[in-house]
């Protein structure tokens, strides 16, 4: 609506209506060429936020001596996230105050022109009460226009995640032959069994035998690998390496 009103003063004054929409596209220029930038720090923040609180959740999963080998990364992480939000920061003051600027040229410009053509009674007083409104109500367009970046790079990393959680292979894979089993109990085996979680092996080359009726206590300290190993023996996790077998 107040693009078409500064359009139809063309007709009238063309210097006056270039004073208000002049800078209104300037403004909007500035806006949609830091879209790039935006975009990339945009995506780069969610994809830092989103792997520092993964390696959190590990690190508080570990226990103590996990939390000593996280820690490094979880700092860079941090320290990486940090510049990323300030540049977003500049980015934003930045277009902020080009974008007052920009209104504060042309409000003056129309002020200017739209009070000579006032005072040569080529234009009505109204008019030119409505065409500063307009202009104002113009610039106020450009401030949602400035989230547009962020918003799409939120969207774009939305559906960048999706396809890596349906790509993810699942924890436990089901054999392609079922065997149905005895019902006499069989022992448990674990042979050369290796996991390892975010670079870090949680367990190596582990191999043992439960027996039936047979009972193990698992004693270690925090992170030593104690609930991955209950996780392989309840098969709710495969190993990376080596075989958890069943009666052989």
């Amino acid at each position: 609506m107040a693009l078409l009103l500064l359009t139809l003063l063309a007709l009238f004054d063309p210097l006056l209506a270039a004073l208000g929409v002049g800078p209104l596209l300037l403004g909007a220029g500035a806006v949609l060429g830091a879209r790039t930038r935006a975009d990339a720090l945009a995506r780069a923040a969610a994809r830092l936020g989103r792997d520092h609180t993964t390696r959190l959740l590990d690190a508080l999963a570990a226990g103590t001596d996990g939390a000593r080998h996280h820690r490094p990364h979880l700092a860079g992480l941090a320290e990486r996230l940090r510049r990323v939000t300030e540049a977003q920061g500049r980015l934003a003051a930045r277009l902020t105050l080009g974008r007052e600027l920009a209104f504060a040229v042309a409000v003056a410009g129309v002020l200017w022109r739209g009070g000579a053509l006032l005072e040569a009674g080529a234009l009505p007083g109204p008019w030119l009460a409505g065409l500063v409104l307009a202009t104002a109500a113009a610039f106020d367009v450009l401030a949602p226009l400035a989230a547009v970046p962020a918003a799409h790079a939120a969207r774009e990393e939305v559906r960048e995640r999706e396809a890596a959680l349906r790509a993810l292979a699942p924890a436990v894979s089901p054999p392609a032959q079922p065997i149905s089993l005895p019902p006499q109990p069989l022992p448990l085996e674990l042979r050369g069994v290796g996991v390892t979680r975010a670079g870090r092996a949680v367990l190596r080359d582990v191999t043992f035998t439960l027996r039936p009726g047979e009972r193990v206590a698992l004693r270690g300290p925090s992170g030593s690998g104690k609930t991955t190993l209950t996780r392989l023996l309840t098969r709710a996790l495969d190993p990376d390496t080596g075989q958890v077998t069943l009666g052989g």
